[in-house]
């Protein structure tokens, strides 16, 4: 189920502005869909997010609880 992919990533929601492009989408999914060990060993998602910064998109972290 793709809300258990994002939570083992640490993702709790993405948003997609309007007017985003094919390459902007593609490009969003490449980042997202790598696997949750690269995610953490590049220090979690924020410091994911970072290093592999997105146009059009909004991803907010999972809640702790």
């Amino acid at each position: 189920m793709l809300e258990n992919e994002f939570l083992k990533r640490g993702i709790g929601a993405i948003t997609f502005e309007v007017g985003m492009t094919l390459a902007a989408y593609k490009h969003a999914m490449s980042v997202l869909a790598r696997s949750a060990k690269d995610i953490e060993e590049a220090g979690g998602l924020s410091k994911y997010m970072e290093l592999h910064p997105l146009e059009f998109v909004r991803v907010f972290p999972a809640s702790k609880s």
